[in-house]
């Protein structure tokens, strides 16, 4: 049973990493007021349409204060750097540079050396295996609607070049990131019909119901989605990956409040959110263009249908639907978006070379890994970043929605939410795929 609290006021915020949420809508959020929501000040704040401005009930937050003690490299717990060793290649171990170390790549074309290195990487469309440093091809190896990513190297952030204005939404510079853990995926979006049958309710939060089972669930607060996948893994009995503190349960199970959730770790066997990386890393499946299929044509965003976007997605300029209570993607004045837009079922365009489907487009997802402020210093190399222990204030989310322009679906692009946010989820615009990490044996 979930603890209860009371007397709290959960507030409500999404932050917008950009510059433009949706072409023609006024009221951008700035650097600077992305330093304050990450800050969780008492500001309002917009979600990632750019057209919900609310005024925010601020509970009592600690601003992350870096803490590198006698570091002299590798991470600071808030998103920087301790130092950067000297040399044209990192030698951090444990937060201490190293002397003597040689570059060990040899034969390798991919991947990091013994020594922290990295090796380079992968032409378009190929992953590196890092075991053997060589590219190779992914292949979509999928069964009962959950695919499997191998464990490799990429090239993690935004790869086509300076075309957009600064401030760039797009994480940026990219980075060589070593992923070690083979995991599997969703091949879609978590649907109304899984979470029916897994919270075991009746009540579906989904802003639109008349989309059909096979549609995102959405409408779902942030720790319900936690809550979601630990009741996943009791129903394979596996680990449970989440421990939610301090929860009113009280109302329904899409609305859980809870104080903050503690994260056990990517070696836990049940199912969870995948990191940042992760996701990003099964979303490319070796492409390194702002979408699967092609860059990104403009030099800014547009709910242009002929978009690349468009081939593998469901954005602004493709989204109309027929349903009715549905959105209205033309009221930000881009003559391309349909007057009548939603989300779709899952699976109707084609999937990338890992099996997945609609990452670009149709809901936001929601990902595991916490929001320290933008990632504009560069980083060699990074194993297995993301992994955050404590979920208690902002999380990123990823691959844009139904009502995004084309620039939010890039593969690379970044945006936030709170974990308390109530009204931001409820939009119908966030959603999630779980992941799950495999043993050697199971990989």
């Amino acid at each position: 049973m979930l603890s209860v609290s009371s007397g709290v006021a959960f507030s409500v915020a999404v932050v917008c990493v950009a510059t433009a949420c949706n072409a023609g809508h006024s009221g951008r959020v700035t650097p600077t007021d992305l330093a304050r929501a990450a800050e969780l000040s008492e500001s309002a704040v917009s979600d990632t349409r750019g057209d919900l401005d609310v005024p925010v009930d601020r509970r009592s937050f600690e601003v992350c204060v870096p803490s590198c003690d006698e570091k002299q490299c590798g991470p600071n717990g808030c998103g920087g750097a301790c130092g950067k060793c000297p040399g044209t290649a990192p030698l951090c171990i444990d937060g201490h540079c190293l002397t003597g170390c040689e570059d060990e790549c040899g034969n390798k074309e991919c991947g990091p050396s013994s020594c922290g290195f990295y090796c380079g990487g992968c032409a378009p469309g190929s992953i590196c295996n890092d075991s053997a440093g060589l590219c190779v091809e992914p292949a979509p190896n999928c069964v009962d609607g959950w695919c499997f990513v191998p464990s490799g190297s990429f090239l993690m952030g935004y790869t086509q070049g300076a075309t957009f204005p600064d401030p760039d939404p797009n994480l940026k510079p990219e980075s060589p990131v070593v992923l070690t853990r083979d995991f599997e995926i969703q091949a879609m979006e978590a649907t109304r019909e899984q979470w029916v049958e897994v919270m075991q309710t009746e009540a579906d939060p989904s802003k639109y119901p008349l989309c059909g089972p096979d549609c995102p669930v959405t409408g779902m607060a942030v720790f319900s989605i936690l809550e979601f996948a630990n009741r996943l893994s009791d129903l394979h009995a596996l680990e449970r990956c989440y421990v939610l503190h301090g929860c009113d349960d009280s109302g329904p199970l899409h609305d859980l409040k809870c104080d903050f959730a503690e994260f056990l770790g990517p070696d836990c066997n049940g199912y969870r959110l995948p990191s940042e990386a992760e996701w990003e890393y099964a979303a490319r499946a070796g492409s390194v263009t702002c979408f699967q299929h092609g860059p990104h044509k403009g030099e800014y965003s547009n709910c242009s249908p002929d978009e690349a976007v468009a081939e593998v997605g469901w954005f602004c300029g493709n989204s109309k639907v027929d349903y009715g209570g549905c959105a209205h993607c033309n009221e930000f004045g881009d003559p391309a978006a349909p007057a009548c837009c939603g989300i779709l079922p899952g699976g109707l365009k084609p999937a990338n070379a890992f099996g997945l489907h609609d990452v670009s487009g149709n809901v936001s997802e929601i990902t595991g890994s916490a929001f320290n402020g933008f990632f504009t210093a560069p980083q060699p190399l990074q194993i297995d970043p993301g992994y955050d222990e404590v979920l208690d204030a902002l999380v990123i989310s990823r691959g844009g929605s139904y009502q995004a322009n084309s620039l939010a679906c890039c593969l690379s692009y970044r945006s936030a939410i709170e974990v308390y946010s109530v009204s931001a989820m409820k939009t119908g615009l966030f959603g999630f795929r779980l992941v799950r990490t495999l043993s050697q044996e199971q990989g």
